[in-house]
């Protein structure tokens, strides 16, 4: 953040208006880049610079605490636990694979005698994609699908230390360059 950037905090938070206004509007957004863009000029700033100072400001105490209290309070406002959603997704996993139907309402009008009746009716049905987006969704929550990588191919490690060597005799270099050349078979040998 440049120095033009920071001020005198207002908020009593410790933070800046600006930081402030990241994190409304990162609540909002969803977007820590597109917070940032909104929240200081960086009319100036490659995309990538924009995005890292972003990234910074999420790990900045401060900011990072009012984030965490905006999001408790969201939470809380909506009513919104970890509990009900687990339980709304096995609902949708239970009605999407035909474990519990759902009540569909049809109107009945008898002309005749001039009455209008609603009759309900239990309908199971069977919606594979969308029981597999709840069963993957309570399985991401339980922590049961991590993400593995395998990597492969050698690995070169090369350390480089400034030697002086100009205390050495010529023997001594020489002695010096025969066992490096032992250690490494792949240089030449004279």
């Amino acid at each position: 953040m440049s120095k033009k950037d920071e001020v005198k905090s207002t908020s009593g938070r410790g933070l800046t208006p600006k930081q402030e206004k990241f994190c409304q509007l990162y609540i909002e957004l969803g977007n820590a880049s597109e917070a940032y863009r909104q929240s200081y000029d960086c009319s100036k700033m490659q995309t990538s610079t924009i995005n890292s100072r972003a990234k910074e400001l999420l790990k900045n105490g401060p900011v990072k605490a009012r984030i965490e209290e905006l999001q408790q309070s969201h939470r809380q406002r909506h009513n919104i636990t970890v509990d009900k959603i687990i339980a709304d997704l096995q609902e949708v996993r239970d009605i999407c694979m035909g474990r519990k139907s759902v009540v569909l309402t049809d109107v009945v009008k008898n002309v005749q005698e001039g009455s209008v009746n609603a009759v309900d009716s239990p309908v199971f049905v069977f919606e594979p994609t969308s029981a597999n987006k709840a069963l993957e969704l309570l399985g991401k929550h339980l922590g049961m699908f991590t993400q593995k990588m395998e990597l492969s191919g050698d690995l070169h490690i090369e350390q480089r230390a400034e030697l002086n060597l100009s205390g050495l005799s010529i023997d001594e270099l020489e002695q010096l360059e025969k066992l490096l050349a032992k250690g490494n078979p792949e240089q030449d040998s004279d």
